[in-house]
């Protein structure tokens, strides 16, 4: 497969996946803002049922209005080099 590189925004992209990064309880930023503001409320009430959920998990949550096929939803960490393991969380972010 060639490399290609290609400058658009992530909702708009006609893709398999979105990989989209938040915290546990299903809040994020950027990506995830655009993501849901135009998902719109169908989305908002799938998260609220799936509830929280643990740190290097995911969960495949269902496309509404994007392009995209899937919208997988990652919860991570930030790196600050003070928490013991935190190369291992991230790592098991992008495994799982």
């Amino acid at each position: 497969m060639p490399f290609e590189i290609v400058r658009n925004h992530t909702t708009k992209m006609h893709v398999d996946a979105i990989v989209n990064a938040k915290n546990s309880k299903f809040y994020g930023i950027a990506l995830d803002i655009a993501i849901h503001k135009i998902e719109g409320a169908r989305l908002k009430a799938e998260t609220a049922q799936i509830g929280e959920i643990e740190l290097d998990q995911n969960v495949l949550t269902k496309v509404y209005n994007l392009p995209s096929a899937n919208i997988f939803n990652t919860v991570v960490t930030i790196l600050n080099n003070e928490t013991i393991g935190e190369d291992n969380i991230l790592r098991s972010c992008y495994k799982n």
